[in-house]
């Protein structure tokens, strides 16, 4: 095989690299389709760095995108004492 005929390969991206890919997308402002082509990759691309560091880091996201939630400082209706949470100002 001569030099012509070898296959260019692209070297892949490091961590540090793919954190910063991760972090440019989250601070653009813009949806995937329009970041992916402004920085010239593929949807499938940013889709998995956003997968592998949201594994990596612990992140809470279901595969579906949904994140668990819990709500602090308010109590559901069937705890509260009262039943009401309006007080009226006499």
């Amino acid at each position: 095989m001569t030099n012509e005929q070898s296959v260019l390969r692209k070297e892949r991206r490091t961590h540090a690299e793919i954190q910063q890919i991760v972090s440019e997308f989250e601070s653009s402002g813009l949806n995937r389709s329009q970041f992916c082509r402004c920085q010239g990759l593929t949807f499938g691309v940013l889709n998995r760095y956003l997968r592998r560091l949201a594994a990596a880091y612990g992140g809470g996201a279901t595969s579906d995108g949904r994140v668990a939630v819990e709500l602090a400082g308010k109590k559901l209706a069937a705890e509260r004492t009262d039943g009401c949470d309006f007080q009226a100002a006499i």
